[in-house]
């Protein structure tokens, strides 16, 4: 979009100056080309608000066939149905015995009584690793993220541009506190699309990652680690994917409900009045 922009205001002259105050305005030719560009951003930014609800709907069956997958989903679950676990004996303050000067810490080291049970009496639950069968639905949930990712990113980034080219004449007092509302709704946007942008990024991180762990289970492949660490890198892949489309629904519902609060400002600052933007989220 701001390409489109740039190649309509270069065919024209951009600036038209004013021989009676000396000051420079666009011409013609780029205002019409500025109104077309943001007959399109409004396009996107009416597309969005009335889907939002669909496209929430989306990422969240997205989440759903997610979830599943996910190791540490279940672990979590599991430790839940197992109730509270009792406390470790590390942190149980052994009993001093009476009449002895001894630490408790020493007494605890020392045989006899007061002494802690060598493997405590709760073992560590198992951590699950996904199987091997599951990297394929990994990389295929990560490629469906990438897309949406790259989609929302586009989208907010129009909306970004749509508020910005609405943006009044700096310091026209008639613009009002309007021009703040304005600062405030784009800085919010520009923070939830980098949220957007890192989730764009993490198919090439999982396989960075993968990559670096097969290079060195290539040169030692008698070490059992490498193999626990491919698994464990699937499992924080899923627990990843699983935060990422949590965020993307996030930021759509944070966004949304940015801009439905703030639409009359958005659209025309200069008619804005102080009751009209009581709060900005």
């Amino acid at each position: 979009t701001v390409s489109v922009l740039y190649w309509s205001m270069s065919k024209a002259p951009a600036l038209k100056k004013k021989s009676k105050h000396g000051e420079f305005q666009p011409s013609p030719e780029a205002e019409e080309a500025v109104r077309e560009v943001k007959a399109g951003l409004e396009r996107t930014l009416a597309s969005f608000m009335a889907g939002v609800g669909a496209l929430c709907r989306t990422y969240d069956a997205k989440l759903r066939e997610a979830l599943p997958h996910n190791p540490k989903a279940h672990f979590f679950e599991d430790l839940d149905r197992a109730g509270s676990p009792p406390s470790s004996p590390l942190l149980k303050r052994p009993p001093r015995a009476e009449g002895s000067s001894m630490s408790p810490l020493a007494l605890a080291a020392s045989p006899g009584k007061g002494a802690l049970p060598a493997g405590g009496d709760f073992p560590p639950a198992p951590l699950q690793l996904p199987p091997a069968d599951n990297r394929d639905r990994l990389l295929a949930q990560l490629r469906i993220l990438k897309i949406e990712a790259r989609g929302l990113v586009n989208t907010f980034e129009q909306i970004h541009d749509w508020i910005a080219l609405n943006v009044p004449t700096l310091g026209d007092e008639s613009a009002g506190p309007g021009v703040e509302v304005m600062g405030v709704v784009i800085s919010n946007v520009s923070d939830l699309t980098g949220v957007i942008k890192a989730v764009y990024g993490l198919e090439g991180k999982y396989l960075g990652d993968r990559v670096e762990i097969e290079a060195k289970l290539a040169r030692h492949p008698e070490c059992p680690s490498y193999d626990r660490a491919m698994a464990v890198n699937d499992s924080n892949a899923w627990d990843e994917v699983e935060k990422a489309w949590r965020s993307i629904i996030r930021a759509c519902l944070l966004v949304h409900s940015l801009l439905a609060k703030n639409m009359k400002i958005l659209m025309d600052p200069k008619r804005s009045k102080h009751r009209d933007h009581s709060s900005f989220m």
